[in-house]
């Protein structure tokens, strides 16, 4: 049976083939950063301090993260009740919009956090 092994070639080409195609579905040496998101590469937790533009980008597997944070103008509204000098009763909402400037995602994800410890 194994003499028959060196006369199709092409069988051990398409066994290769099939084993990388699988160990790169796994392993998956890529990631995609959507638009309006900027990435900070984490090797073993430790942020890169370049960000990674969108677009796809590849990685070691397993050691290698991207964290995808927004950087498209985000909105927050608060309402607050508040009583006059004269007690009047006053109503307001505040709306604040906001946005992280790309160049300092990694700065910001150092210092505050993934993006959902961040409240304006």
């Amino acid at each position: 049976m194994f003499s028959r092994l060196p006369q199709m070639p092409f069988l051990r080409y398409l066994v290769i083939l099939v084993v990388a195609l699988i160990a790169f579905a796994i392993f998956k040496p890529f990631t995609i950063v959507p638009s309006g998101h900027r990435g900070v590469k984490l090797t073993f937790s430790k942020a890169d301090p370049v960000p990674v533009g969108e677009g796809i980008s590849f990685i070691l597997p397993l050691v290698q993260t991207i964290y995808k944070m927004p950087v498209m103008i985000e909105r927050s509204e608060t309402e607050s009740e508040a009583a006059s000098k004269d007690l009047q009763r006053v109503a307001t909402t505040v709306v604040l919009n906001f946005h992280i400037d790309a160049s300092q995602v990694v700065d910001v994800y150092q210092n505050l956090g993934p993006f959902e410890n961040v409240e304006p």
